[in-house]
């Protein structure tokens, strides 16, 4: 089961996310921090995908991503601490758009990864390589 297709740009990606993430941990920027963070997120699913990155889970990586930058922009925006809270949903407007928006936002991966790992995580023909050599290592093994 090994992969051998050339995915640098990935890894690259990746570890520019990871960097840009320590950076903006370091300078204290809580939006660069939150954007950076969903970056690596986003970034290792596609890298897990590799083998079988299709046109539509990219763009709903990409959609994702995006909301994502979006709802943490909005924080960012909505943060007013020199007025009185405005509430929305019973909290300050900032606060609801993280805790109503962004929180049920890390469900979206887990989905995706759900709804697309038979297809495109491990297909049958993976499935029966695995389990063939698996099967053959344990054999091997209780001699």
């Amino acid at each position: 089961m090994k992969d051998t297709g050339g995915h640098g740009g990935l890894a690259l990606g990746l570890t520019a996310a990871c960097l840009a993430t320590g950076a903006a941990g370091a300078t204290g920027n809580a939006a660069l921090l939150g954007i950076a963070s969903m970056a690596v997120i986003v970034l290792t699913l596609a890298f897990g995908w590799r083998s079988n990155l299709s046109g539509s889970i990219l763009w709903s990586l990409a959609g994702i991503y995006a909301l994502f930058s979006a709802l943490i922009a909005a924080v960012v925006w909505l943060e007013n601490p020199t007025s009185p809270p405005q509430l929305w949903l019973g909290l300050p407007r900032s606060t609801a758009v993280l805790v109503y928006g962004i929180w049920p936002l890390q469900m979206l991966p887990c989905l995706l990864f759900a709804l697309r790992f038979r297809d495109a995580v491990l297909p049958p023909d993976k499935l029966e390589r695995f389990l063939a050599e698996h099967s053959r290592h344990r054999k091997t093994t209780a001699r």
